[in-house]
């Protein structure tokens, strides 16, 4: 080999070497001894870098009626030198915080395009990333698509939230943060960056899997404090459509009463059917517009409810806890305005986004009787000398309940877990009256949920004809 050949391989070798010096940054140090030698390098934590940007836009507040947020990350090849060499990139996801509610978010990567941009309604592109949030997941450009010094690409991030039918906390509130680590690699060389963001829910609630036997009917009804009462959720003028707030009824209530029937494939929703004759089930409409009881359509998401559970309670002799009714078509509650019940259009059930507020807590409560879809009684009362008994089959479990004569309290029962218990009194001399069963009393001015009224007569003697017990108010 001439001295000339080697010395244009000498100068090639130099050549490869500073410009990857270059690469490496000004602080790097170098030496070529023979064709043997090796290179050394010093590389300080300015020469290869990568920086992630915008990783706050997947900041998100989720809902029952938000329950999808996709945000960006941008990330860049900021190392400084003119080399044309491409770094690999590694991004890692990942989240802390918000266990065990964390595996409840997913999330998928795209590559940022006009196609297929970073908002909520666009189509993704072919995923690079996917996973929980509560795991983590990687991408790794693939050869020969590596970045170019100074070179960005922006990364579209879309978390899901699953809906109520997953477990979700008391509180109806989570909060985890996720996280980007990127990472950039040339040959032995490498910088990283990372960035962090919080993500959290509200009103969220874990689900409540009602009774839902053809033989179970509820009040669904708030309860106010000026005035005291109970407002049942009512049909207008009977049939309806609308559906209103009024003052729950000791009889006729068959359009008052309601009953959970589960949706077919659909696990934790339910349509909520009407006890009157036609057998309505109830549908939102427009946002603030009135809720409505029309012919079930199979399918139908309007017509598709969860019951969440909420961390309220209406505390009186029995602590009764609060639902929210939320559709499945929106993801918004269930809304009843806190007026006085006087007047049917202030009255009006509607749909708004869930806020925790007392206009979308209801109480869910069996009735007594049996209506008109053909279901046997649910409370009956007979009379053996000298005590009147009135029983209860089918009431809401393990709740209190309180036989009231002339308005004055004279028994109480709470009932087991399947909703049986009875209710006594007692009479030596001739009596008679009405009678008035109330569900889970509360404060001395509201003695809560009126299920069922009737009559008794005792007479002057054991085996008097007159001695006699009926159950009247059973909303038929």
């Amino acid at each position: 080999m001439s001295w000339l050949t080697k010395a244009n391989r000498r100068v090639a070798a130099v050549t490869a070497l500073v410009g990857f010096a270059v690469l490496a940054g000004s602080t790097a140090s170098w030496a070529y001894w023979t064709s043997q030698a090796t290179v050394q390098v010093t590389v300080n934590s300015a020469d290869l870098t990568v920086t992630t940007a915008n990783f706050s836009s997947l900041a998100k507040t989720f809902a029952n009626s938000s329950l999808v947020s996709t945000g960006s990350v941008t990330v860049t090849n900021s190392t400084a030198g003119t080399s044309a060499q491409q770094g690999k990139v590694n991004l890692t996801f990942s989240g802390t915080g918000g266990d065990p509610y964390r595996s409840n978010f997913t999330f998928v990567v795209w590559l940022s395009t006009a196609a297929n941009p970073c908002t909520d309604a666009a189509t993704p592109g072919a995923t690079l990333a996917s996973g929980l949030w509560s795991s983590s997941a990687s991408y790794v450009t693939p050869n020969g698509s590596g970045f170019a010094v100074g070179e960005s690409r922006t990364y579209c991030v879309r978390t899901t939230a699953a809906p109520a039918t997953t477990n979700w906390p008391a509180s109806g509130a989570v909060s985890f943060t996720p996280q980007i680590s990127a990472v950039i690699a040339l040959g032995n060389y490498g910088g990283s960056a990372s960035a962090t963001t919080t993500q959290q829910t509200q009103y969220i609630y874990p689900l409540v899997t009602p009774p839902s036997s053809a033989t179970t009917w509820n009040y669904i009804h708030r309860v106010f404090t000026t005035p005291v009462g109970n407002y049942c959720t009512d049909l207008e003028g009977g049939p309806g459509p609308n559906a209103i707030g009024w003052p729950c009824k000791n009889g006729g209530t068959a359009n008052q009463s309601y009953r959970f029937d589960a949706v077919a494939g659909k696990a934790g929703y339910y349509t909520i059917k009407s006890n009157n004759t036609a057998g309505l089930v109830l549908q939102q409409n427009a946002t603030g517009a009135a809720v409505t009881a029309v012919a079930a359509v199979t399918g139908t998401a309007a017509q598709q409810w969860t019951l969440q559970q909420t961390p309220t309670s209406y505390v009186g002799t029995v602590t009764r806890t609060f639902y929210q009714f939320v559709n499945a078509s929106t993801g918004q509650c269930l809304t009843y305005a806190a007026v006085n019940g006087t007047t049917a259009a202030l009255n009006q059930m509607a749909m708004a986004n869930c806020d925790g507020t007392a206009s979308q807590q209801f109480l869910v409560v069996r009735t007594m009787f049996s209506g008109v879809q053909g279901a046997t009684d649910t409370v009956s009362c007979a009379y053996a000398n000298p005590t009147f008994t009135i029983s209860l089959s089918a009431a809401t479990p393990n709740m209190r309940y309180e036989l009231r004569v002339g308005g004055t309290s004279v028994a109480n029962v709470t009932t087991n877990a399947s909703g049986v218990g009875t209710l006594t009194r007692t009479y030596t001399a001739a009596a008679t009256g009405t009678f008035e069963i109330y569900e889970a009393s509360g404060a001395a001015a509201d003695p809560g949920t009126l299920v069922a009224t009737g009559t008794f007569t005792k007479g002057g003697t054991a085996g008097s004809a007159t001695n006699a017990c009926t159950v009247t108010g059973m909303g038929t």
